[in-house]
């Protein structure tokens, strides 16, 4: 049990210490002027390398005990990351967006409204796709994070348009109309 214990308590410093890494790499990575897929390929497939490398440094023969929950853990803290910046992406874009259509009150708003948010959201997922194909996931799981991230942006232009109508400037600018 303590030997576990003790086999436990290396791997969460490595997982640590290549999520620091990651994160570290990723942003110089960036700052080089690397494209960002580019740049999560390489800093995720360097990281990972690096981990399966600690992982076989601390493995006990005959234990029997792997390290697939902390790699899991691993990649789904990288993928965060990842879905951090598209949904910054989509806030960026949607919310700013909707909110000048929203002010202009034309006839074609919703049409307008609704153009902007397909747009936007597909190609936060496009882009998260070519992201993502990095870390070898299954199906279910980037159709699951592409879930997320329509839901994201629904339940923004949602709360974009609840604030406008809150606020009462949509009654009063139909009302100028």
């Amino acid at each position: 049990m303590v030997v576990h214990d003790a086999h436990d308590t290396m791997l969460m410093h490595l997982y640590s210490n290549t999520v620091k890494s990651f994160k570290t790499s990723l942003q110089q990575s960036l700052n080089e002027g690397r494209e960002y897929v580019a740049s999560i390929h390489l800093c995720s497939q360097s990281c990972l390398r690096e981990f399966d490398e600690g992982c076989e440094d601390a493995a006990i023969q005959q234990s029997g005990w792997n390290a697939d929950k902390f790699r899991k853990r691993l990649i789904c803290n990288m993928l965060s990351e990842v879905m951090a910046k598209y949904k910054k992406q989509i806030t960026h874009a949607i919310a700013n967006t909707v909110e000048s259509l929203l002010e202009a009150s034309e006839r074609n708003t919703w049409a307008s409204v609704r153009d902007v948010f397909e747009c936007n959201t597909e190609k936060a997922i496009s882009e998260f796709s070519d992201a993502a194909a990095s870390f070898d996931l299954r199906s279910s799981e980037i159709n699951t994070k592409f879930q997320h991230l329509r839901e994201f942006a629904r339940n923004l232009l949602e709360m974009k348009a609840r604030e406008e109508a809150d606020a009462g400037r949509v009654l009063k600018r139909m009302m100028d109309r």
